[in-house]
Parts: structure tokens; C-alpha cells; sequence
């Protein structure tokens, strides 16, 4: 069902307007079992659905001030990768991933506000950000046997920046939080640390363009525990 000009759906209005609260409800209704979450939200609602503004309710939920939508979404995800986890632990070729069709796609970019991996840390939500790391695309990814709603953590915004280049210019907001996905980074075989955007600057170029300090330190010395 969707109503409003913009044609949105119930989970939209919901993740616009700031009741965190009844997604959370509506999610927990019939299944308060975590490990029946999924199932709840095939039966009720679909959170990539898009309005007339191309905007899903995940993007709703990335834009708001707090974070608990994000919170919300990110359990989601989290639950279903456990489960994920298990399967491929058990050696089961046969995972189940019916359930899965409708769950959060945190890949969806949006032409004016971006991914919302680059959302979280642009408004400087490091802990949703790391938590999004942490559901990053491992190399199992690459031949098609990762966890399907893995978060894509590669991507680049419209001038070509990736997620290196948001962290060097937001660092100084939360300097613990940022080393630990800065760490993620390196780890990453996806991310390009030395990417150059649109602007013709790399992420170093545009933490010292920022007087990141703290970060720039960070790098050196990362680089120096990875024999760089």
C-alpha cells in the first residue's frame, strides 16, 4: 500500500518521520524470535521499495539524526549473516535464501544523498559505519558464495571518492572509531587506499588538505604494522 504525492509505503513514512519505535515493532510482531526476524518482514513490509523520489526507506533511515533506524537495520543484517555464517560452517550448499529477498540492501545509492555506508560517516556515525564494515564483501563475494546482502564497501561517490577519503576529512570526530574502520580499510582487498577521485586527490591528499593530524599519524603507522 503506498500513499502520500511521493507514493511511499508504510515503512517509508515510518523511517521519515522518526518513529523508530514502530519499525521496530512491526518487525518483532509476530516473530519475537530473533532468528524468525526475517520472516516477519517478507509478511509485512519491503524495505528497498522506492518513492516517486527514488528513495527507499533504508535511505530514510540513514538521513535521520539518531541512529536508531540504522541500529534497527543493522541487527537485521547481522542476524541473517550469523545464520548465514552457520550454514557455510555446516558445509550446507543448500542455504536456505528465501528469507532474504526483501531484507535491508544497504547498496543503494541515491543521486543527492549518496550511499548510506558514506552517509554514516559523513554524519559522523562512526559506530553504524564500523558495523557496516564488519558486513563488508569478503573474496568468497567474488565467486558468488558470500553473504548476499553483504555491504559493498568499494563504493565511490559521484566526484569519485571512496569511503578513505570521507573518513580523512570527518577523522577528528570520533579518532578511535575512525582508526578501527581505517583498519577495516586496510584489511579490505576491495578498497583502493590510494584512490584518485574526480578532484585529482587521493585520500592522504585530502587528510592533509584537512589538517588531520591524528589521522595522518594513524596511516603512517598502520603502514608500519603492515610492513608498508
Amino acid at each position: 500500500m503506498r500513499f502520500s504525492l511521493k507514493k511511499r509505503c508504510i515503512a517509508q513514512a515510518i523511517c521519515s518521520n522518526k518513529h523508530a519505535h514502530l519499525l521496530q515493532e512491526i518487525i518483532m510482531t509476530k516473530n519475537p524470535k530473533p532468528n524468525l526476524i526475517t520472516t516477519t518482514i517478507n509478511q509485512l513490509i519491503d524495505l528497498n521499495i522506492k518513492d516517486t523520489q527514488n528513495q527507499t526507506p533504508i535511505l530514510g533511515a540513514f538521513r535521520q539524526l539518531t541512529s536508531e533506524y540504522a541500529n534497527i537495520l543493522l541487527e537485521i543484517l547481522e542476524l541473517e549473516k550469523e545464520r548465514f555464517d552457520n550454514q557455510i560452517d555446516d558445509n550446507d550448499d543448500h542455504f536456505d535464501r528465501k528469507y532474504t529477498k526483501k531484507l535491508p540492501n544497504l547498496n543503494e545509492f541515491h543521486e543527492k544523498h549518496g550511499y548510506p555506508l558514506h552517509i554514516a560517516i559523513l554524519s559522523h556515525r562512526f559506530d553504524i559505519a564500523y558495523r557496516m564494515m564488519k558486513l563488508g564483501k569478503n573474496v568468497d563475494d567474488e565467486e558468488g558464495n558470500g553473504f548476499p546482502y553483504a555491504v559493498d564497501t568499494s563504493v565511490t561517490s559521484q566526484i569519485g571518492a571512496n569511503i578513505v577519503h570521507l573518513l580523512l576529512v570527518k577523522y577528528d570526530k570520533d579518532c578511535d572509531l575512525a582508526k578501527k574502520i581505517l583498519e577495516e580499510c586496510v584489511k579490505s582487498k576491495s578498497i583502493n587506499l590510494n584512490l584518485i577521485d574526480s578532484l585529482k586527490a587521493a585520500p592522504m591528499h585530502v587528510g592533509i588538505k584537512k589538517k588531520q593530524h591524528q589521522a595522518l599519524r594513524d596511516c603512517i603507522q598502520i603502514n608500519k604494522n603492515e610492513g608498508r
